[in-house]
């Protein structure tokens, strides 16, 4: 019988892993933008609609993305 390959996928959203912020090393410079705009309009979105920062930005992530 053949064995099925185990696949993870291993995601720091917290930067407890590497240096700095996953999505400013590939992500945000693949879809052309600035680190600096993207935490600015993260951080308006959390305080406009009065959510959680960590779920702010993943949405603005998937949402960016898909522009």
């Amino acid at each position: 019988m053949r064995k099925k390959p185990v696949v993870a996928l291993a995601y720091d959203f917290d930067g407890t892993l590497a240096p700095g912020n996953m999505q400013e090393h590939s992500f945000l410079p693949d879809i052309g933008i600035t680190p600096k705009k993207f935490w600015q309009e993260s951080e308006h979105l959390a305080v406009q609609h009065e959510a959680d920062g960590v779920l702010t930005y993943m949405n603005l992530m998937l949402c960016t993305h898909t522009r």
